[in-house]
């Protein structure tokens, strides 16, 4: 989705693409040190996170999560 950079509280006022994952409680604290991982913008920010499509993470950072998060969700 794209949203106002300044909802992540990066300081722009340009808009964003941004894809926001659920993730378990345990694992957000790690993630959230990444460089382009953010708290949800408009979620429960304890249990989803905000990944940034702006080149900072690769495409095979973002897929590795979204597989890891699906697995997660199946077990």
């Amino acid at each position: 989705m794209e949203i106002l950079a300044s909802k992540l509280k990066i300081q722009s006022k340009e808009p964003i693409q941004v894809i926001d994952l659920h993730i378990s409680k345990e694992g957000a604290d790690d993630l959230l040190q990444e460089k382009g991982i953010y708290p949800g913008w408009h979620m429960n920010k304890k249990t989803w996170i905000s990944l940034v499509l702006d080149g900072t993470l690769t495409d095979e950072t973002i897929q590795k999560l979204i597989k890891e998060i699906y697995q997660t969700t199946m077990s």
